[in-house]
């Protein structure tokens, strides 16, 4: 008994696809899912080549669910990593009706690094608008609020955030510290982020002074 017990992993199994071939140990807490590679491969480029010939994590890889093979990725968020492939895998039962704004973001994150942004844009835009619907939030949401909006391409939850931000924010544009999640944001995404929180403000008081000229 003792050997047997020394032989299981720290920590449970999250069976996302039970007859899966692959368990992902993912993050410094080691949390441990089991996927398709397959599956995975059909939404990911990233997961496509990884499990490839010419990677480690391909080689040797088999369709038998009875001897998954383990894969380390301790560097990666395990939690939005789960996540994603909960969507991938289509596991709706498990998948949250809303996420915070942070959390979201660092989910889009990961999906940027694994290549499948695309797959997960329809549920992301469904989270954002929720959040856009709900009460008055801290102002470092509408800002992580306006990343979530530029990365999932939604014109609409862009503005809408946008002019959440501009009317609670009275420093300057230049100033602006946007929490990015680990998501790579680039010199030319962040000034067109600016420039665009810029052109809303501007129209923004616009209007107001149109109003007052009433």
């Amino acid at each position: 008994m003792e050997t047997e017990d020394a032989a299981q992993p720290a920590t449970p199994t999250i069976e996302i696809a039970r007859n899966g071939n692959v368990i992902l140990v993912i993050g410094p807490q080691q949390k441990r899912i089991r996927v398709c590679s397959m599956v995975l491969s059909n939404a990911s480029r990233y997961f496509q080549a990884m499990f490839g010939p010419h990677f480690s994590e391909g080689q040797g890889l088999t369709f038998n669910p009875a001897d998954p093979k383990e894969i380390e990725m301790p560097e990666d968020d395990a939690d939005a990593l789960e996540l994603v492939c909960c969507i991938i895998h289509v596991r709706n039962d498990v998948v949250p009706n809303v996420l915070a704004p942070q959390k979201l973001l660092e989910f889009l994150a990961t999906a940027d690094k694994f290549e499948c942004l695309i797959a997960m844009r329809f549920i992301g835009r469904i989270w954002l608008s929720q959040q856009l619907d709900g009460q008055h939030r801290p102002l470092k949401d509408y800002a992580a609020q306006i990343i979530a909006a530029y990365v999932l391409d939604h014109p609409s939850s862009f503005t809408k955030a946008t002019w959440r931000f501009i009317k609670h924010w009275d420093g300057s544009l230049t100033d602006l510290q946007l929490p990015t999640a680990g998501f790579d944001i680039s010199d030319n995404l962040y000034w067109h982020i600016i420039y665009a929180i810029t052109a809303e403000r501007t129209r923004f008081y616009t209007k107001f002074v149109d109003i007052l000229a009433l």
